[in-house]
């Protein structure tokens, strides 16, 4: 017997124009979805991603939603010259076209900016939150003068007079150590107000310069012992009455005191 050839499927022609539409339109997403990626994740077609943008922008600036106004908070020591000179926006930029990243970023550059929140407050409005780093110390190293906070860090080296009521430390290493001595002469404020600097030797323990040139040398160790016993002469008033010159507080159980051999200049007028 003759075997029976297998015949094609008669497939009707409304469901052959179906199936090679899902594939054509299968095909077209694909090609946007290409497409799309191309333009907006690639540097291929920027520019048509930059033209796009402009046109955006500039919609959504007819509908109001341009840069009117500028508030800043948090700002001490930061001029406002600075900020704006940052946000590089004019009065009517259409405010969806500022990046927001890169302010953020220019302005944390700023040695007395610690961090920055930049935001968009809708429809006309940039906020810029500082939180500034705060000057504790006056450094000085290599002859050269710094405002320090209190992690060490080498805030700026201008306008120095304009903090020269700061606690004046010099030295290697001072800067990291400045927190923890401005802290234990806190302890004692009658003390702290009559330093006028303090010098970092060998990176492990402080000379304190007082007013009527005393030069305290204080010990590595039991720090906050000897600075009581400053206050305890302090209160005794025999700290500056006494025309000391050095006190040698480094060893706990053998202070060394030397009185000024050169008569004071009242004492040199009497004569």
């Amino acid at each position: 017997m003759k075997q029976k050839k297998n015949k094609k499927p008669n497939i009707p022609l409304r469901r052959k124009m179906a199936v090679l539409y899902q594939r054509v339109a299968l095909l077209l997403r694909m090609l946007v979805v290409v497409c799309i990626y191309l333009i907006f994740f690639t540097k291929y077609f920027s520019f048509i991603r930059t033209s796009l943008n402009n046109e955006l922008y500039e919609i959504t600036a007819d509908l109001g939603l341009k840069l009117e106004n500028v508030i800043i908070d948090g700002q001490q020591n930061t001029t406002s010259e600075d900020i704006l000179t940052t946000l590089n926006a004019d009065k009517g930029t259409p405010i969806f076209s500022i990046n927001l990243a890169e302010i953020k970023d220019s302005l944390e550059k700023d040695r007395w900016i610690n961090s920055v929140i930049v935001e968009r407050r809708l429809p006309n409005t940039i906020y810029i939150s500082l939180n500034e780093r705060r000057p504790i110390a006056i450094w000085q190293i290599n002859q050269q003068l710094y405002l320090i906070d209190n992690e060490g860090y080498q805030i700026s080296d201008k306008n120095i007079d304009k903090f020269s009521q700061l606690l004046h430390v010099v030295g290697t290493d001072a800067n990291l150590h400045a927190e923890k001595l401005i802290e234990d002469l806190s302890t004692k404020p009658a003390i702290a107000a009559k330093v006028l600097s303090a010098v970092r030797f060998g990176e492990r323990r402080w000379n304190l310069n007082l007013q009527e040139n005393i030069v305290v040398k204080m010990p590595e160790n039991d720090f906050e012992k000897a600075l009581e016993y400053l206050a305890q002469l302090h209160e005794a008033n025999k700290l500056f009455a006494q025309d000391y010159k050095i006190l040698d507080l480094r060893v706990s159980n053998k202070y060394y005191l030397e009185k000024n051999i050169e008569p004071k200049e009242s004492e040199k007028k009497s004569k």
